[in-house]
């Protein structure tokens, strides 16, 4: 599930009144607020543009 669908569905839940507790390993939700934990973006952007047959596109192009 991508981090923005998830917070937006947390956020929801939290209007409601509901107290969420996580044992998510990179979200925490601390003060009603959903927070990425350890979130590097160049390794994010990295891992959606993973290919089925190399590690990440910019490999396949390295290695041609």
């Amino acid at each position: 599930m991508k981090f923005r669908v998830l917070e937006n569905l947390m956020k929801e839940i939290m209007k409601l009144g509901v107290h969420i507790v996580t044992e998510l390993e990179n979200v925490d939700v601390i003060n009603g607020e959903v927070i990425r934990r350890n979130f590097d973006e160049k390794a994010e952007k990295r891992k959606n543009r993973k290919s089925a047959f190399t590690d990440s596109v910019e490999d396949l192009v390295e290695v041609c």
